[in-house]
């Protein structure tokens, strides 16, 4: 796990997931930005008040440019393309960009993937996940599922793929608040 005390991050999106992040990197000591292209009227009061709770910085109704070139890590909500203009600008600049679910993984001991922009599964696909899960256990990763979404989780059961020993969570939200929770449990018995 980097070290991300006094670094400064960029969190690009503030949903539920990027709200979380916040939250973790602010526990890291990170000097938190967050960029989202709605108003501060359509996050909502509540919500920016957390944000200023954490000691983080919001710019919303868009993203400035010098905060994605200057920012020492950016890392980017589920639904935010990858291969916005800016994002390019600040990879040309030696930005590092990850998704929040990479940085779910550096938090964890474990190796979780997201289902969550998968529009479709099938048995190729499944197939394809399952020699990957396979591979990941045989060097000791323990692999975590998640935003199966109902249809996807419906499939999955129909076209008879088995999902033993696999954790799987609807969210990324609900799979980083049970590994807090079996780490506390491991820390205070």
């Amino acid at each position: 796990m980097i070290d991300l005390r006094g670094k400064r991050v960029l969190v690009v999106g503030l949903g539920v997931s990027g709200l979380w992040t916040a939250r973790w990197l602010a526990s890291q000591g990170a000097l938190i930005t967050v960029s989202d292209k709605r108003e501060s009227s359509e996050l909502g009061e509540d919500l920016c008040r957390e944000i200023s709770s954490l000691g983080a910085s919001l710019e919303s109704g868009g993203h400035r440019t010098e905060t994605f070139l200057y920012a020492d890590l950016i890392v980017l909500s589920p639904g935010v393309p990858h291969d916005m203009n800016i994002l390019n600008l600040a990879r040309g600049r030696g930005v590092r960009i990850v998704g929040e679910l990479e940085m779910a993984c550096r938090a964890i001991s474990g190796q979780s993937d997201s289902l969550s922009g998968v529009p479709i599964i099938d048995t190729m696909v499944a197939s394809h996940l399952l020699n990957v899960i396979d591979a990941l256990k045989l060097v000791g990763i323990n692999v975590i599922l998640t935003g199966i979404r109902p249809e996807i989780a419906q499939t999955i059961v129909n076209i008879g793929i088995r999902l033993d020993g696999i954790s799987t969570f609807g969210s990324l939200h609900h799979a980083i608040k049970s590994i807090q929770n079996n780490l506390q449990t491991d820390l205070h018995p």
